[in-house]
């Protein structure tokens, strides 16, 4: 058997691990239009701000690896054209243009950069951050003291932030949105990582959409705002190159079923590329998480080699920090939950990450969401300290339809310098019960 993957990122190598682990005899081979091996692009930001400071260490492993375990990796290949019926595609690379046949094709393509309509843009030099090739430019150019400006405040934005933050740059984030990471939280969550934000002198400008770029100005209702560099972190999509050739359905992601199946049976789609299924309400969803990359590369290796592999639906669950400040997010938020019309009950409670007397108890915000039958919905936590681990507690919960009645019983530990004797989950879920009692109790 011969599977032919499209993408060396984290979707497409994870299933060639996979696969590998699991049979030695198929042939693999890997496509990389990029010249680099896979490495972790989430680790961008932390290589620009030299926490850490060696581009080996981003790779995951080193070439050798690949040979040994009998991968064929081809980089700088950019695929061309894909015949389906006679199952072959074309590639070129710097050498020549190359034939290939295949059993089976899975597309791993990931996201690409989208051309934003902003006056101006296209005849400036800007800095975008998403791959490897983006953190070495950025990190050879900038300067300490100059000013940056930010467009897009999601994930990517706030992380560059805090990069640019610790090499010493001015830095402006602009977000048209009224919020920040408004895909993930709400606003009384998002509100606390932006009051870190202005803490550490970055200015943030909110529901403004930039009229114009040119030269060192960046041009937004009422203001103009300098720069030395500007850095656009907004913008990316599913990269549908190949699908108009290759005739396969999809909409906002392409559409594969439970098998990651496209409308072609031999061809696959996994990665940023796919819609998953939101775990919490089985809506179709795009969740462009490393971790669930990862996932979606287990289901299908285990399909291709006829194993049983049960696909589960996402719950979205990411994580971040803004200098020591950490804030996670799982499940519904209530933005979603407003626009598809579902009731909720919520709870947003400050507890302290310690014993409220242990000197270096800090405050933590839990803000918990739930249906008015008592389903677990979402959660989002901003603290300093244990947000990662009461994150994937309330996470395994939802995926194993625990209900508040139920968590709340949840055994939990404690140490005064380590952790509350009350859980500050375990107290918010509690009040979204007593929300819902006082609802039941007034008809």
């Amino acid at each position: 058997m011969k599977i032919i993957i499209i993408g060396g990122g984290t979707a497409g190598s994870e299933l060639a691990w996979r696969l590998r682990g699991e049979n030695k005899e198929i042939e693999i081979i890997i496509l990389e239009q990029g010249q680099y091996r896979q490495y972790s692009p989430c680790a961008l930001p932390y290589f620009i701000s030299n926490k850490i400071k060696n581009k080996e260490d981003l790779f995951l492993f080193p070439e050798s690896f690949y040979k040994e375990n009998n991968i064929d990796l081809r980089l700088n290949s950019e695929v061309e054209s894909v015949d389906k019926k006679k199952k072959k595609l074309i590639y070129k690379n710097k050498e020549a243009r190359n034939e290939l046949h295949y059993d089976y094709l899975v597309l791993a393509t990931g996201l690409k950069t989208n051309d934003l309509n902003i006056p101006g843009l296209k005849e400036l030099d800007y800095f975008s951050l998403k791959t490897l090739d983006d953190a070495i430019r950025i990190k050879e150019n900038v300067k300490k003291d100059d000013k940056a400006v930010i467009i897009g405040g999601g994930y990517v934005g706030i992380e560059l932030a805090d990069a640019l933050n610790v090499l010493g740059l001015e830095v402006v984030l602009i977000e048209a949105k009224n919020q920040l990471l408004s895909l993930e939280f709400d606003k009384k969550i998002a509100q606390k990582i932006e009051e870190k934000m202005v803490e550490q002198k970055i200015k943030v400008i909110k529901s403004v959409k930039v009229k114009e770029v040119t030269d060192k100005i960046v041009k937004v209702e009422g203001e103009n705002i300098s720069y030395n560099y500007l850095f656009l972190a907004c913008g990316l999509s599913p990269d549908f190159k190949f699908l108009d050739n290759l005739s396969l359905d999809y909409n906002r992601g392409v559409l594969v079923d439970d098998k990651f199946k496209t409308s072609d049976n031999s061809i696959f789609a996994i990665g940023d590329l796919v819609e998953s299924i939101n775990l919490v309400d089985q809506q179709k969803t795009l969740s462009r998480l490393a971790t669930t990359a990862v996932s979606q590369a287990k289901s299908l290796a285990k399909y291709l080699l006829n194993k049983k592999e049960e696909r589960i639906g996402v719950l979205s669950a990411s994580i971040s920090e803004f200098n020591g400040l950490i804030f996670a997010s799982t499940g519904l938020n209530e933005k979603y939950c407003l626009e598809n019309n579902i009731q909720i009950i919520s709870a947003f409670y400050r507890a302290k990450d310690k014993a409220e007397y242990y000197p270096e108890a800090r405050d933590m915000y839990v803000y918990i969401l739930a249906s008015l039958e008592g389903k677990i919905l979402g959660c989002q936590i901003v603290g300093y300290s244990e947000v990662a681990g009461r994150l994937n507690m309330i996470s395994l919960a939802i995926q194993n339809n625990l209900s508040l009645y139920q968590f709340v019983n949840s055994e939990t530990c404690y140490n005064p310098a380590l952790s509350p004797i009350f859980d500050p989950l375990v107290v918010a879920a509690k009040i979204c019960i007593k929300k819902i009692e006082a609802k039941i109790n007034s008809k």
